[in-house]
């Protein structure tokens, strides 16, 4: 009766330890396919993005008279338009943001490497410490985050927007002469003093909007493709190697 309890409880811990080890192997590949799941995000606010000359009494201070005007104004329209969409790529990209492609990762590898660690706590024992002490070099969460963070802030450099002048060459501007059509001299010289200008931003705008869905598409697939690069080779194959001893 004693030799088939320790038989049984034998079998028992041979299969908690292949349990572990099969445990050992998920949770290995759960970080290699590791990655980010944020979308981008990249509609703008497009109120107030134009203004139709004519519609308005010339004398009411919101006509624009002149091209110069019109100018200044769609110009600081679409500079708004900039700088609310380079917030948006950086909430996504820059890694100090909340919700940013690399807090959503660190988040999702921190709970992978807190359960890599169990799962080496569970593993050990007398016999194969010190294979486990040789894993546990590879397991460090900290050096993870650090490595992980320096290719986020690498790529940031290369998907930011870059400026909001690059786009005043798809403003549209537009103007009400009502000069046109006149033979009069005077009635033509009246018209023209009382022309009227306008502009359009709209093109400007979603020209921003497809940038931003570009850059932060890329940068999320570029830190994706970077990250799993480095957890397979300085992590998951360094460990997988040494279970082979386990």
């Amino acid at each position: 009766m004693a030799q088939e309890a320790l038989e049984n409880e034998e079998d028992v811990i041979e299969e908690e330890v292949r349990y572990t080890v099969q445990s050992l192997r998920n949770v290995l590949t759960g970080l290699e396919l590791c990655r980010s799941e944020v979308l981008p995000r990249y509609f703008l606010d497009k109120q107030n993005y134009d203004c139709i000359p004519g519609l308005s009494d010339y004398y009411d201070k919101d006509t624009i008279k002149s091209p110069l005007r019109a100018r200044q104004i769609a110009e600081k329209r679409v500079e708004t338009a900039f700088d609310e969409a380079q917030r948006k790529v950086d909430e996504q990209i820059h890694s100090t943001e909340p919700n940013s492609v690399y807090a959503d990762y660190r988040r999702r590898v921190s709970d992978k490497m807190d359960r890599l660690s169990e799962v080496l706590h569970a593993l050990r024992n007398d016999d194969n410490a010190a294979v486990i002490d040789e894993m546990q070099k590879f397991a460090g969460k900290a050096a993870v985050m650090e490595k992980t963070r320096e290719i986020s802030d690498s790529l940031y450099i290369k998907y930011y927007l870059g400026k909001a002048d690059n786009y005043f060459s798809k403003i549209e501007y537009s103007k009400d002469d009502r000069s046109e059509g006149e033979s009069d001299l005077l009635m033509k010289l009246l018209g023209k003093a009382f022309t009227q200008y306008g502009y359009n931003c709209y093109e400007a705008i979603t020209a921003m909007e497809s940038d931003i869905d570009r850059n932060v598409t890329n940068f999320i697939k570029a830190f994706n493709d970077r990250v799993q690069e480095y957890i397979l080779s300085n992590v998951v194959e360094s460990i997988r190697q040494l279970s082979v001893k386990l």
